[in-house]
C-alpha cells in the first residue's frame, strides 16, 4: 500500500524526470527501485519516506550511455546526468 502511495506522489509532483530513464523508445528503459526499511513510526510514515524518497533520487546519477544500431553501451560512469529537476 505504501509503494503504490510513493509512487502515485513522484508521478504526480512531475520532480523526476521520467524521460531521461529512456535509453530506446519502447524498448530499453533504466528502471529505479528504492527500498525504505522503517526500524519504527509512530505516526507520519508517508511523509517521512517520500522525503527519504526525494533525497536519494536528487543524489542518484545516471551513467551515459552510447545507442548504435541494437548495442547499447555505457560510455561514462562520470555519473553526471540528475534525474532531479530544479523547481
Amino acid at each position: 500500500e505504501y509503494n503504490r502511495l510513493l509512487e502515485k506522489n513522484v508521478k504526480q509532483s512531475r520532480f523526476l524526470d521520467v524521460e531521461s530513464l529512456c535509453i530506446r523508445a519502447g524498448e530499453k528503459v533504466w528502471q529505479i527501485r528504492v527500498d525504505l526499511n522503517v526500524l519504527n513510526h509512530d505516526g507520519n510514515i508517508l511523509d517521512c519516506a517520500n522525503i527519504a524518497l526525494v533525497c536519494a533520487i536528487s543524489h542518484f546519477r545516471l551513467a551515459e550511455v552510447s545507442v548504435t544500431g541494437s548495442d547499447i553501451k555505457i560510455v561514462n560512469l562520470n555519473l553526471n546526468k540528475t534525474l532531479f529537476r530544479r523547481l
